[in-house]
């Protein structure tokens, strides 16, 4: 691709690390007495019914949640001495000093104390905030010096040049828009750090141009592995502007579907949110205990689902679409989202929730095709994830 191409970059907020340590209370024998609360924050894409409320259908029934979360903090004994942890667990309870106790936290705490202090915490502790709650209210406050692009039709000129905003469409995770140009150059969004919405997340964009009558038209699509409900940006050219341009009035409808808690006790992809619209497929899903798709076991970083089922669009039990390294529609992507807590089978934190990773697969319009990549949307209505069929209502 030419420089309008794949302008994708990495951009992770690390507000909570040690997913490995900040789940850490206990197995779940012993736990009766404490509540189990569904925080409506915990994913990013909303719905009607709770996650206890979903349902799903597969060949065979799904294995029960075990009694004790995956990962090597569990096999400690509760005895052990917080300093004497092996080495390559120490850099992670570095990290997780956010989480620790606001009085009496030595490295003289036992596992066993850390985990009893974990079990106390409330839901709605501020610390248990993560990028992934709160990006959908994210939004950038920004200080204007140059002209503004804010809503379609917006049209801004130095005098000699003229920039209007000519199309907008977005579904929360992908935004499509067409800018205009008098001139025969087009814009190039600098994407400058903590000026640049959508974020948190790992966000990325692409696009190409085409010829106008008078001028040329560039046409991308911006996307984030996390929803987002502002699109801001900079450009130098042809002259300095903005884009500010708030979404919900350019919302394409959508589908969702409702996945049940997190099985934290048996390895695998873990659905956490799905969501369809004309514009895009976003599935966000949790690697428990198995190499992250796209992440190859020697630590190369791939773009493909790696280790995962194909997922498919159904539509009256009849596959659609399939997606999967080799059987690509459009554009499709496997990106991080960072971390969030999330309801789970088996209680960590907060009684309810566990600290886990975070990735999604997004598939859209690749560069030149028509935004809408899913021109049956209305009769898509399950999705399958990992061999099980959720509905999307």
């Amino acid at each position: 691709w030419n420089r309008e191409g794949i302008l994708m970059k990495k951009q992770f907020w690390l507000l909570i690390a040690a997913a490995m340590l900040a789940a850490a209370l206990g197995g779940c024998g012993g736990q009766e007495g404490v509540s189990e609360p569904v925080s409506e924050s915990a994913s990013p894409v909303s719905s009607e019914s709770t996650p206890e409320e979903a349902s799903g259908t597969a060949a065979s029934d799904p294995e029960p949640a075990g009694d004790t979360p995956v990962g090597e903090f569990w096999s400690i004994p509760d005895e052990t001495v917080l300093s004497s942890l092996p080495s390559e667990l120490m850099m992670e309870l570095e990290l997780f000093q956010l989480l620790r106790p606001a009085e009496g936290w030595s490295e003289d705490m036992t596992v066993g104390e850390v985990k009893a202090y974990w079990q106390n915490l409330s839901p709605e502790d501020e610390r248990l905030t993560t990028p992934y709650q709160m990006a959908q209210s994210y939004t950038l406050q920004l200080e204007h010096t140059v002209p503004v692009l804010r809503e379609v039709g917006d049209t801004i000129s130095d005098g000699t040049d003229s920039i209007t905003l000519s199309e907008l469409q977005s579904d929360g995770f992908v935004t499509c828009f067409a800018v205009d140009f008098s001139g025969e150059t087009g814009g190039e969004y600098v994407q400058e750090w903590g000026k640049t919405s959508p974020l948190p997340g790992y966000t990325g964009s692409y696009g190409h141009t085409v010829s106008l009558e008078n001028g040329v038209q560039e046409r991308l699509i911006r996307f984030s592995s996390l929803p987002f409900s502002q699109l801001a940006d900079h450009s130098e050219t042809p002259f300095p502007y903005d884009l500010d341009i708030m979404l919900e009035d350019y919302m394409v409808d959508t589908k969702t579907a409702v996945f049940p808690k997190i099985n934290n006790t048996r390895e695998g992809f873990v659905p956490v949110s799905a969501q369809l619209s004309p514009l895009s497929l976003a599935v966000t899903f949790s690697p428990v205990g198995v190499t992250p798709a796209g992440v190859q076991p020697d630590g190369t970083i791939t773009l493909e689902m790696t280790g995962m089922q194909p997922v498919k669009l159904l539509s009256g039990g009849e596959v659609r679409y399939t997606f999967s390294e080799d059987e690509a529609y459009g554009w499709m992507l496997v990106h991080n989202a960072g971390d969030g807590f999330l309801p789970v089978t088996c209680p960590t934190v907060a009684g309810a929730y566990d600290l886990r990773p975070l990735q999604t697969l997004t598939v859209c319009a690749g560069p030149d095709d028509a935004w809408e990549i899913f021109p049956d949307y209305d009769e898509i209505d399950a999705i399958e994830f990992e061999g099980v069929v959720y509905p999307l209502q």
